[in-house]
């Protein structure tokens, strides 16, 4: 089978990017009896083919200059795709070009721009572009991969034309590399790289609106009130588009904006060392499709105290402990209580350990094979 993949999102840390890397990385181990075409950013191109691919025969990069939504993706795009001459095209994210009329698998990791307007500099006419291509990836798709069984519910909730049995919930995973073997000094590699100290709360993640920061900060504060050495690392890119993000964040530390930690982006291979010395892995955000970073702390042996969210349930299950992202005292009374437990934090290092056993790469792999293999 002919099978080409937009990788054009392929990156290191977070989101799209690691799904993206992730499948490109055993698409042609686990999928050898097929042909698979990826296109690649021309900056990718050679690190791909010497630590991604590694000389798979069963692999053609081509490179491509079409950036993501962009007037050329929705042009030029489908021009390109119809010269690959390809049997399935997989879009990592609902970009899909709207004039491409070839058969096609698209991941929708999420709704958040339906229920959030979008960035502060977007207009109306962006916001429905936006619903007129994710409607037309939806419905012209051969098949929707959802990441989570709410990601699924949602997709019907704004689409309830959309016909159930085309959409597959294929769960994210956690390579192996995230785990609770501790490397040799790595404590003194985050201080030194990344002016990291324990202890430390963390979360991993773009500096994006839907991701509640300056809640997590308001409740950094009255931690930091209480534990006088305490860091809070809030690890990923700042948003380009919501530059204010940071200033919310730092006027609600307060006093104690001095102990936030903004590392930006922090390199692929000291990732589980930045989740196996972290006191609490945290997120407050309500709008998620999944929530990889939580799996990966605990597959790193981390405590996670996160939103109370359905899709937080799914995934995380018993080993997290919850609370409402609108309620201040109760986030800071849950998180507290971890800090101050030691026999609290062991439960759930164990817990989010064999939770995290339930989710792998090789088997989002599998089960991609088989949606493709359907068609």
């Amino acid at each position: 089978m002919k099978i080409v993949f937009d990788a054009r999102m392929f990156g290191h840390s977070f989101g799209i990017g690691v799904y993206t890397r992730e499948l490109i990385s055993r698409l042609p181990i686990q999928g050898r009896d097929h042909q698979f075409t990826f296109l690649v950013r021309p900056a990718d191109e050679t690190y791909i083919r010497e630590h991604i691919v590694k000389g798979a025969k069963n692999v053609r990069l081509v490179p491509t200059k079409i950036s993501h939504y962009s007037w050329a993706e929705q042009l030029v795009l489908p021009l390109l795709l119809m010269r690959l001459n390809a049997q399935v095209v997989h879009f990592p994210n609902f970009n899909v070009p709207i004039f491409y009329n070839g058969d096609f698998v698209v991941t929708v990791h999420d709704m958040v721009h339906h229920k959030i307007f979008g960035h502060r500099r977007d207009s109306w006419y962006k916001h429905l572009a936006y619903r007129w291509v994710m409607k037309r990836a939806l419905f012209g798709s051969r098949a929707v991969i959802a990441v989570s069984k709410f990601s699924k519910q949602e997709i019907l909730q704004f689409y309830p034309d959309m016909p159930a049995r085309k959409i597959y919930t294929v769960a994210e995973g956690v390579g192996p590399e995230f785990n609770r073997e501790e490397l040799p000094g790595e404590i003194y590699t985050l201080r030194e790289k990344y002016g990291i100290k324990q202890p430390y709360i963390l979360f991993v993640g773009v500096w994006e609106v839907k991701k509640n920061l300056p809640f997590l900060a308001t409740v950094f504060e009255k931690l930091a009130a209480r534990h006088s050495d305490l860091q809070l690392v809030l690890a990923g890119k700042e948003d380009p588009w919501h530059p204010e993000v940071r200033e919310q964040v730092e006027a609600a530390a307060g006093k104690y904006k001095d102990r936030l930690i903004a590392p930006g982006f922090v390199e692929n291979e000291d990732m589980p060392a930045l989740f196996r010395q972290a006191e609490v892995y945290v997120n407050a955000s309500p709008n998620e499709g999944f929530g990889l970073p939580g799996v990966e702390a605990q597959a790193c042996g981390t405590p996670v105290a996160v939103a109370d969210t359905d899709v937080f349930r799914e995934v995380y299950g018993q080993a997290a402990h919850y609370f409402n992202f609108r309620e201040v005292d109760y986030a800071t009374k849950v998180i507290d209580g971890l800090l101050l437990n030691h026999s609290k934090r062991m439960d759930l290092k164990f817990l989010g350990f064999e939770q995290a056993k339930l989710y792998s790469w090789e088997d989002t792999v599998d089960k991609t094979l088989q949606i493709y293999e359907a068609l």
